[in-house]
């Protein structure tokens, strides 16, 4: 029995659409389709003296700001930082390599935005020496320090300053004074002086039991947030997590960090919810993991540093918090 080619063409063309339908009801159709998305490649930054540049969870993971996570995500989260509070009576200021405010961290017409020095000492240093701002003589250091003492860092009572030990970075929760702050470490570490104050010292480390516990329970990661464009189109990582909802669980958790120079989206899937295969959609997320478009996010709990890569440049900064 002979067919004439249009009749095989047919004949091809229907065999094509029901193996493409067959593989529209494939899993791997699902990661096809993740993998077309185009997500922004995620780098963090390194460590500024701008606390903006880093992702400060002790203030992400209070109580307040998770309040509206599932009960069991809610409660991991609330545990995997571990707080030590202590009085240091004799605290080296020079050890302070970070502050919450200064009207250099915010963009502004009048002045050069100063987020992106190392340290307070690496700013201090870059300051050119002014009537009424510089660090040349003793007398200079004392003058910053009575400045200081005046605004942001009062002596009548202790300074308030957080150790994050992921980052070996201590910062100062300020409220003013960052500029001589920043002279005030410079003139110290270069002339050997000694400056101490009171300190309530908060240490804050990582939790390996929550850690591992998230583990078990969540497949967890991060992806760069670009809800807030200004463009009227929906945005990518929109579009990707209500495709995630859809086809690898309807019970994603979505937690946006604040207080932090790049918008990020940290995505939890409850492992017991997966519509997918588990190894599938894991060798997926290992896989976009190694191309940096997402972060997992229990590879960056256990070693932050690796992550932490990324010169901050200038980025607008709307508060003085």
């Amino acid at each position: 029995m002979f067919y004439n080619k249009e009749v095989i063409m047919k004949m091809r063309k229907l065999l094509n659409w029901c193996i493409l339908k067959l593989y529209q009801t494939t899993e791997y159709h699902i990661i096809d389709k993740l993998n077309n998305f185009n997500l922004e490649k995620i780098e963090l930054y390194k460590p500024a003296v701008d606390s903006y540049t880093f992702i400060r969870w002790d203030f992400n993971f209070d109580e307040y700001r998770i309040r509206k996570l599932p009960v069991d995500l809610k409660d991991i989260l609330g545990k995997i930082l571990i707080t030590e509070e202590s009085m240091d009576y004799v605290f080296d200021f020079n050890r302070i390599q970070s502050l919450t405010a200064s009207k250099s961290f915010v963009e502004s017409f009048e002045r050069k935005k100063s987020s992106h020095h190392t340290d307070l000492y690496t700013w201090g240093k870059s300051m050119y020496p002014s009537d009424n701002m510089k660090a040349v003589t003793k007398d200079d250091w004392l003058k910053n320090i009575k400045h200081i003492e005046n605004q942001g860092f009062n002596p009548v009572r202790p300074i308030r300053v957080n150790y994050y030990e992921w980052l070996d970075r201590y910062l100062g929760l300020n409220d003013g004074g960052s500029h001589h702050a920043a002279l005030v470490v410079y003139q110290s570490i270069r002339d050997s002086f000694e400056y101490t104050r009171e300190v309530k010292l908060k240490k804050l480390s990582f939790n390996k039991d929550y850690i591992q516990k998230l583990d078990n329970e969540y497949l967890s990661f991060m992806i760069i947030n670009d809800d807030s464009n200004e463009s009227e189109s929906v945005s990518e990582s929109l579009i990707f997590t209500n495709y995630i909802r859809s086809t690898i669980s309807e019970k994603i958790s979505i937690f946006i960090p604040l207080h932090y120079y790049l918008n990020l989206k940290i995505i939890f899937i409850p492992k017991k919810s997966l519509k997918i295969d588990f190894n599938i959609f894991n060798d997926w997320l290992i896989q976009t993991h190694n191309n940096k478009k997402i972060i997992s996010f229990i590879s960056y709990l256990k070693n932050p540093h690796k992550y932490h890569i990324k010169t901050y440049t200038h980025e607008p900064r709307s508060d003085n918090n």
